[in-house]
C-alpha cells in the first residue's frame, strides 16, 4: 500500500507502506524512527514479520510521535545521523553536496557554503569532507564523492553522486 504525503515545500510525495518494503528499507525506517528517539540503530532485522512488528511498536509510542513533530532535520542529514538540534560542518557540506548532486563543485564553493567566506580552512574542508567520506563507507550508503582536477585552471572540484 502506498501513501501520498505532503513535503515541507508543499508537494505530494509517495512513499511506500512497511507491508512493501523490502529488507534494507526496514532497517532505514526503523533505524530513522530509533535516531529520533535516542535508540542506538541496528544493521539487520532477523526476519520482515519481526521488522514490521517492532517499526509498528515504535510508531505507536507517542514519545517517538512527539519526537518526530519536532525533528527538522532533512532526510539526507538523517541517513548521514547528523545530530538533531546543531548544525555541523558535515551537516552543511552534505546539504551543499545534496543541492548540487550529480555534478562537480569546486573546492573554493564548498568552503564558502561550509564556512561562509573563501579565505577559511582549505584543509579543515577535506577533513570534513574525510568523515563525510568514511560514514559512506561505515554505513554503506548509496553515495560516492568523486575527486576531478580541471587541466585548465588546475582547480580542484568534487561531486555528489547517487549509486
Amino acid at each position: 500500500m502506498y501513501s501520498f504525503t505532503t513535503n515541507t515545500r508543499g508537494r505530494k510525495t509517495m512513499s511506500k507502506g512497511i507491508t512493501e518494503m523490502n529488507g534494507s528499507e526496514l532497517v532505514a525506517e526503523y533505524n530513522r524512527l530509533a535516531i529520533v528517539s535516542g535508540i542506538n540503530p541496528i544493521k539487520a532485522f532477523r526476519d520482515k514479520r519481526a521488522a514490521i512488528r517492532k517499526i509498528e511498536e515504535m510508531k505507536k509510542d507517542p514519545e517517538v510521535k512527539e519526537n518526530l513533530k519536532h525533528d527538522r532535520r532533512s532526510k539526507i542529514a538523517q541517513q548521514f545521523n547528523c545530530v538533531r538540534g546543531k548544525v555541523t560542518f558535515r551537516e552543511k557540506l552534505l546539504e551543499h553536496f545534496w543541492a548540487h548532486r550529480d555534478r562537480q563543485v569546486t573546492k573554493r564553493d564548498l568552503i564558502k557554503a561550509v564556512y561562509g567566506n573563501n579565505s577559511a580552512g582549505k584543509s579543515k574542508i577535506d577533513m570534513v569532507r574525510a568523515g563525510l567520506e568514511a560514514t559512506i563507507v561505515k554505513n554503506k550508503l548509496p553515495y560516492q564523492i568523486k575527486k576531478e582536477k580541471n587541466e585548465k585552471t588546475k582547480e580542484l572540484s568534487f561531486g555528489f553522486y547517487v549509486k
